[in-house]
Formats: C-alpha cells, structure tokens, sequence
C-alpha cells in the first residue's frame, strides 16, 4: 500500500514543482523493488512531455531504466528511444568536435 499511495502522490504533484532528481530516485526505487505503478509511468510520460530538456543524463538514464520494465514493448520502445536522443543531442552539444549522427 506504501508504494501505491506514493506513486500516486507522485503523480498527482504538479510537474514544475517536482525536481527531476526526485523522479529519478523514486524510479530507481521503485526498479529496485521492482514495482510497476502505472500511476509513477503515466508520471514519467507527463514529465518527460513538459520537462526533458531540463533533465540530466543520469536522471534520463534513472526514468528509462524504470520504463523499460514497467511499460510493454512498444510503449518502452517510444519512451526510451525519446530520452536516448535526448542524450544524444546533448552529448553532441557539448562535444568539441562537430559531427553528425
């Protein structure tokens, strides 16, 4: 009942206010635990909808960690491969060297 109550406090705080560093440690609690909240998915959609650009590589790594044993395939596969260009661009940003991908 502790972690349904808190997937589902989670997932009723407002996006802005919710730091990603917190989404990123209560998804690897709950990947540790292995517990698959829907409620704690449908959070991570919403955040990664209004705020991935504001994320770091380790709390991008942290949700799809998370996502890729609590969602099904397709659903996964769409998130996961959302945060990996993500990271991708990023990483090409700080890169010194231009290239293309």
């Amino acid at each position: 009942a502790f972690w349904r109550n808190a997937s589902k406090l989670l997932a009723a705080a407002p996006t802005a206010e919710l730091p990603a560093r917190d989404l990123a440690q209560v998804c690897l609690a709950f990947r540790r635990i292995e517990y698959v909240s829907p409620d704690l998915v449908a959070c991570c959609k919403t955040f990664l909808e209004q705020r991935q650009r504001h994320m770091n590589i380790f709390e991008l790594a942290a949700v799809a960690s998370y996502c890729s044993v609590a969602c099904n395939d397709d659903e996964a596969g769409d998130l996961i491969g959302g945060i990996v260009e993500e990271v991708c661009n990023s990483w090409r940003q700080r890169e010194s060297v231009p290239w293309s991908a």
